[in-house]
C-alpha cells in the first residue's frame, strides 16, 4: 500500500497522576486507555490505545512520589499491523502540531513539543 507512516509526540510536566493525565488525554483525542507493560514499559508507567491506526502511549514515571512534577509523553505510532502492510521507504509523517493545538484548546496550554536540547538529554547525548 502506498501511503506514509504517521506520528506523533507531545509532552506536558504535571503534577497530576498517569491516571489524571490519561482521563485528560482521552477526554481530547478518545480513546480506550489501558495499562500496558511490555518490554518496553515497566507496569505502571504506561498507558495504551488504538486510535486512527496509530497506537497512542501515555508515558509517566512510576517511581514519582505522589505529587512530584513529572514530564508525561504522549506518542503515536503508526500500528505494527498497519505498517506491515505500507512499502518498506514509506515515509513518516509527524502530525505533532495538530494534536499539541487539540490539547492546548482542548486540555491546557502547558502542552508542549519536546526541543532537541530536551531530546538530547533524555538520550544521554
Amino acid at each position: 500500500m502506498s501511503a506514509p507512516k504517521v506520528s506523533f509526540q507531545v509532552r506536558l510536566r504535571s503534577r497530576s497522576s498517569l491516571g489524571a493525565v490519561t482521563a485528560r488525554v482521552t477526554a481530547a483525542l478518545g480513546g480506550d486507555f489501558q495499562p500496558v507493560a511490555n518490554r518496553e514499559f515497566d507496569p505502571g508507567e504506561a498507558m495504551e490505545a488504538a486510535l486512527l491506526g496509530l497506537v497512542v502511549d501515555i508515558i509517566g514515571d512510576p517511581s514519582a512520589a505522589e505529587g512530584e512534577e513529572v514530564t508525561y509523553i504522549v506518542r503515536g505510532l503508526t500500528r505494527p499491523d498497519v505498517e506491515a502492510e505500507l512499502e518498506v521507504d514509506a515515509p513518516t509523517i509527524s502530525i505533532g502540531e495538530f494534536v499539541l493545538a487539540v490539547m492546548r484548546t482542548v486540555d491546557d496550554p502547558g502542552w508542549y513539543i519536546a526541543d532537541e536540547r530536551e531530546l538530547r538529554d533524555e538520550a544521554g547525548v
